[in-house]
């Protein structure tokens, strides 16, 4: 998929620098165009409000088109309309590409994939410890006799 960055602030950070963010909205149009189905709807789903800060679900659906049934995808909680609408295009990125092997990579498929690297290896690690804690006890254990 090929498209034009957006350029917008990082919300609620005191950095002012630029930061490239990708509109999975526009993402999801361009998939769809692709694969020759309706433009996608977002419909809001579900408003909660938490200590006086209302928070928006957003719902995003693609009609009936090449794939037959309509496919619908529940976004997560978010503190505005915007990142609502992400979500829920995210989420429904996911449904279209997943038949397709095809999935979406940003940073935090990058972050992620980092975070299960260093877990394995503290498992490895914990494993080890593990292992030289018994070996340690046996030999003290054979000096003590």
């Amino acid at each position: 998929m090929t498209g034009k960055h957006v350029y917008q602030f990082a919300e609620d950070t005191s950095s002012d620098e630029f930061i490239i963010q990708e509109s999975m909205q526009k993402h999801l149009e361009q998939v769809c165009s692709n694969l020759e189905l309706p433009h996608p709807n977002y419909t809001l789903h579900e408003v909660k409000v938490i200590n006086g800060m209302e928070f928006h679900r957003y719902c995003a659906s693609v009609g009936t088109g090449a794939m037959g049934t309509p496919t619908v995808s529940i976004g997560r909680f978010a503190k505005n309309e915007y990142d609502g609408k992400e979500a829920a295009a995210a989420s429904l990125l996911k449904k279209l590409l997943g038949p397709l092997g095809r999935q979406i990579r940003d940073i935090n498929f990058y972050n992620m994939d980092s975070l299960e690297i260093d877990f394995k290896k503290a498992l490895d690690e914990n494993v080890e410890l593990k292992m030289q804690l018994e070996i340690l006890k046996k030999e003290m254990d054979l000096r003590s006799k």
